[in-house]
């Protein structure tokens, strides 16, 4: 955005405005968005990494449909944010009401001085004059003479990200067979975090090839945020009944939703190893026995599971089907997502790409079939007529000897509106099929843990390209507990 210069005397009427503002009956600040501390108001990180700023507001729609500006201001009043934290809130400003609360993520430059900065934040017009919007202050909540919100602070390379140790696992050495169960006793010893981190376990074989099938992401009981002196805690992973006979290292870490690929560096225990990837070796794995079977997985469904762009148009470099069969291993995934296609559609064979659903059935030689429609039915047809269509969807493939799988949407701006009656709906049809269920719509509800649809879904229907990932894998570990 361009740079704000007050003109002369503009400081001093714009302190007195603020001075009146203040003074005003609170009926009157009532009707201001008031600007919040971030969600997290203290961040840490090192030059040329991410930061995920977690914005909020109190709304009220505004006059204009404005953009908000995200300054790292030094001591010295210079603003080191680079241009792109400048953006469109997911909801145009214009129909903001009540809690607004959204994630920013800002890639630091490489080049950023190391020192403590204060994160401004505030609203500019998307036009000349490219004025700034007079906001009230939450608790906390500074403002300077430029119109711009204190909201937070930023360490950036003052510390390192974590002291937490990684420790060897309770029992380092662990034998197991194919479809057997392994319990690895996960152990740290820890400070708090900046953030709660997911955790993430890795197999990796005699060859470096890591087997993405035995992957254990999770969210620890205790948050990381929380974590302090010893941090015990165990998890389970039940082998495929196909994995390849070996020793295996198991390769922990942490990582941040907001930025999976940015692992977060720990010190090392005693007979612990960094691999040079951020991950850490805590022990081994000998796995005896194995297998090779195949099976071939046609996963079905709009333009959620295509994986159409949020806001962009294109498809995303790694849909849900792709990031489901990376977490997987023994299966051969087909991404059969069609964009504006219904249940109904698939199987009267006008979705537009495939033939009727029992020539489709046919002619493929898939042995699982995931059903993943709702969105678009939900405006098309009725509960009775959906239902009935993925009743014959589910008899059809039963008929040729598949294995159904139904799949819950994730929610959208419809949540409340009706699209919880189609999951719903859904859950009844595969009761009564004896189908189960990759339940995406509860899981990312409390994924959002009370916030809305458009933190996950920009423009209030599609996935962000961290929560096709995150479908992916949800749906991966599901799979798993399937006989």
């Amino acid at each position: 955005m361009r740079s704000w210069n007050p003109r002369p005397g503009a400081t001093i009427a714009l302190l007195l405005a603020l001075l009146c503002a203040a003074l005003l009956p609170s009926r009157a600040a009532a009707q201001q968005t008031t600007v919040l501390q971030l969600g997290t108001p203290n961040l840490s990180v090192q030059p040329g990494q991410n930061v995920t700023v977690a914005m909020r507001f109190d709304a009220v729609p505004m006059p204009e449909d404005y953009s908000v500006f995200i300054h790292f201001v030094d001591a010295n009043g210079v603003n080191h944010a680079p241009s792109s934290a400048d953006h469109a809130p997911p909801t145009p400003t214009s129909w903001w009401s009540g809690a607004i609360a959204y994630n920013r993520t800002v890639t630091l430059p490489s080049s950023m001085p190391r020192g403590t900065y204060s994160i401004r934040v505030g609203l500019f017009q998307n036009h000349s004059p490219w004025g700034r919007a007079t906001l009230a202050r939450g608790t906390g909540v500074t403002v300077d003479d430029q119109l711009r919100y204190t909201v937070g602070t930023l360490n950036v390379g003052t510390q390192a990200p974590s002291t937490t140790t990684a420790l060897q696992l309770a029992n380092p050495s662990l034998s197991a067979q194919p479809g057997q169960t392994v319990t690895l006793g996960m152990r740290f010893n820890a400070v708090p975090m900046a953030q709660d981190y997911y955790v993430f376990v890795h197999f990796v074989d005699a060859n470096g090839v890591q087997h993405s099938t035995l992957n254990a992401d999770h969210l620890p009981p205790v948050g990381t945020s929380q974590w302090s002196g010893a941090v015990a805690y165990n998890i389970s992973r039940t082998l495929p009944s196909n994995l390849a006979t070996g020793t295996y290292s198991i390769r922990i870490g942490l990582y941040s939703m907001a930025a999976p690929d940015n692992r977060i560096p720990l010190a090392t225990g005693s007979g612990v190893t960094a691999d040079g990837q951020g991950r850490y070796i805590v022990g081994t794995m000998n796995v005896t026995g194995g297998g090779s079977q195949v099976r071939i997985v046609d996963y079905y469904g709009d333009s959620t599971v295509w994986g159409y762009k949020t806001h962009v148009g294109g498809q995303v470099a790694k849909p849900a089907p792709v990031a489901f069969a990376e977490a997987l291993s023994g299966v051969q995934v087909r991404n059969e997502g069609v964009s504006g296609s219904t249940a109904c559609g698939l199987l009267n064979g006008t979705d537009g790409v495939h033939p009727a659903w029992s020539t489709q059935m046919a002619n493929s030689n898939a042995t699982v079939v995931i059903i993943n429609h709702a969105i678009n039915d939900q405006w098309l047809y009725s509960l009775t007529q959906y239902k009935s269509c993925l009743t014959a969807l589910a008899q059809g493939a039963k008929s040729r000897g598949k294995k159904v799988i139904f799949e819950t949407p994730n929610p959208t701006r419809d949540s409340g509106y009706g699209l919880e009656g189609m999951a719903a709906a859904m859950r009844e049809v595969a009761a009564q099929q004896q189908v189960p269920v990759i339940d995406q719509y509860e899981y990312l509800l409390g994924y959002l843990n009370g916030r809305s649809p458009y933190e996950i879904c920009p423009d209030g229907l599609h996935p962000t390209d961290e929560v096709y990932i995150l479908k992916g894998r949800y749906a991966a570990d599901v799979f798993r507990t399937l006989p």
